[in-house]
């Protein structure tokens, strides 16, 4: 936990989970970011990337999504922010 206590995008990732029925696997601390890996209810492992931000969320920060969903094997992610995404991201993140 980023401060001490959890996060708005935290918490909003744990509703998720909830909601759909996925089982947490593992949390991580990254640089300005936290992460749950998690198994779906159809035993495939996703990653839930949380960026606690309320600015621009830019290509930087999906190249990270990408370096972690490669480091824990995984073909998809969901990216929980305030954040606006620009336009270079939502092109990047989609390939």
């Amino acid at each position: 936990m980023l401060s001490g206590k959890e996060t708005i995008e935290e918490r909003k990732a744990r509703i998720l989970m909830g909601l759909r029925g996925y089982r947490l696997v593992k949390r991580r601390e990254h640089k300005g970011a936290t992460s749950f890996l998690v198994k779906t209810a159809a035993d495939k492992r996703e990653l839930i990337w949380c960026l606690p931000t309320q600015g621009t969320v830019g290509v930087q920060f999906i190249n990270q999504v990408r370096k972690a969903m490669k480091d824990e094997k995984v073909e998809r992610a969901i990216i929980i922010t305030g954040g606006r995404y620009t336009q270079a991201a939502k092109t990047h993140s989609r390939r």
